[in-house]
């Protein structure tokens, strides 16, 4: 049975939905193992821009805005009908992680962004009980940290490989509790910028 929290517009399938479409972004910092940072900051560059001309169109145009809302609404969030998308909002984070921290740092910070808020978001929606921030709950926020301290234990073997500077067990923990907690704040920013962002510079200094 679908759990009936509703979020902004959200129920816990569609929320379900949408998250396992933002994981697509994953591909993203695969590729970048792959790949030099200056082709990639481009390419995240050009996604960006993209996208937030797409935004202003939509914004001045009502029947486009309504066409793309229709298009996006079995995930799209009622508020994002006359605002920023996560998506656009995702793109303009990635490409300012690509650009400011060293790739190994882009790499992690871009992941802990989506598989620590896809999993936040569901646990907490799904069985979350204890409430912390707004509608963040200490269930969410634990799949958080859990999440993104095992993905990045991952990951840190797959750059080892590649022959890029590894990160220490205690650079992905760290990284990830601060990302957590970031996303737990409820800021009035959106928390594509803030975690992303945040985790970067934490992984940066805690590597220094």
């Amino acid at each position: 049975m679908e759990k009936v929290r509703v979020q902004d517009g959200l129920t816990f399938k569609k929320a379900l939905w949408r998250k396992a479409y933002r994981m697509v972004g994953l591909a993203f910092p695969i590729i970048y193992v792959y790949h030099e940072k200056i082709p990639m900051c481009i390419t995240m560059g050009l996604f960006a821009a993209g996208a937030v001309l797409l935004e202003w169109l939509r914004f001045r145009n009502t029947a486009l805005n309504r066409a793309l809302r229709k298009i996006y609404n079995p995930i799209g969030k009622e508020s994002e009908a006359f605002r920023l998308s996560g998506t656009t909002y995702f793109f303009i984070a990635t490409a300012l992680i690509f650009v400011i921290f060293p790739k190994y740092i882009a790499i992690f910070a871009t992941v802990y962004m989506l598989v620590g808020d896809a999993a936040a978001t569901l646990v907490g929606r799904g069985i979350g009980r204890i409430q912390l921030v707004g509608t963040r709950t200490l269930e969410g926020t634990t799949a958080f940290v859990v999440s993104c301290g095992l993905t990045g234990l991952l990951f840190s073997s797959a750059l080892g490989q590649q022959a890029m500077q590894p990160v220490s067990a205690g650079q992905i923990w760290c990284g990830a509790l601060v990302g957590g907690l970031t996303e737990a704040m409820h800021s009035r920013l959106n928390d594509n910028l803030t975690v992303g962002l945040i985790t970067g510079f934490t992984l940066w200094l805690t590597g220094t």
